[in-house]
């Protein structure tokens, strides 16, 4: 989006991360477990709400808050882990929302 938008040229190593992010969404939603669609709102929230999901979202969120906070500001021009460290762990949970474990 960057280069379009942007105009932002992207080398080599930009084009295949890309190729390389989509790739493993596509694989990882692909072959996630197989269950039933919710068909309902209320079984929805009852997912939402369960505990091991709930444990996971508390987790990415503290942990990119103290990386992005604490950690990037120090170390991010530095080492490129910082950003894609942020950008895999906000970006596991848009897959895992979308995923059909919970939807």
């Amino acid at each position: 989006m960057a280069s379009k938008f942007l105009k932002e040229k992207l080398n080599l190593l930009g084009k295949l991360g890309c190729v390389l992010c989509i790739l493993g969404s596509t694989i990882i939603v692909i072959h996630s477990p197989k269950k039933k669609e919710i068909e309902d709102l209320t079984i929805l929230f009852e997912k939402l709400q369960d505990p091991g999901f709930i444990f996971y979202v508390v987790c990415i969120f503290g942990s990119t808050l103290f990386v992005a906070c604490f950690v990037a500001p120090r170390h991010g021009n530095n080492n490129v882990v910082v950003y894609i460290y942020l950008c895999s762990g906000i970006g596991s949970l848009t897959v895992m929302s979308f995923s059909s474990e919970v939807l």
